[in-house]
């Protein structure tokens, strides 16, 4: 069922991806040392924003404090829809919603 809220949030997402010469570019917070171990929370992508990225890395550093994210954004390799772009980046943000819940709840 759609509301007047999430219509306006999927408007603002849809319209967050920027594009360079026609390609979405993503943000993403990664800590490349746990993506070579194959960790979890390795990288959490894509992202519309560097202000979204800048929020992940905050929660993920939190989360596991042995790691070093970084947030950087490039273009993807080829179109991709926009729908999908918020389609992924509303499972990411969940996600990294859902750590910082439960670190709140921590104390």
């Amino acid at each position: 069922m759609s509301t007047p809220y999430r219509a306006a949030v999927s408007r603002q997402l849809r319209n967050g991806f920027k594009t360079v010469q026609g390609l979405p570019v993503i943000w993403q917070a990664v800590c490349w040392a746990a993506v070579s171990e194959g960790a979890s929370h390795a990288m959490v992508r894509p992202l519309s924003t560097e202000a979204n990225a800048n929020w992940a890395r905050d929660v993920l550093t939190k989360q596991y404090p042995g790691r070093a994210y970084e947030v950087n954004c490039y273009p993807l390799a080829k179109p991709v829809e926009a729908s999908q772009l918020t389609t992924f980046e509303s499972w990411a943000m969940d996600e990294v919603k859902r750590l910082e819940l439960a670190q709140r709840q921590a104390g």
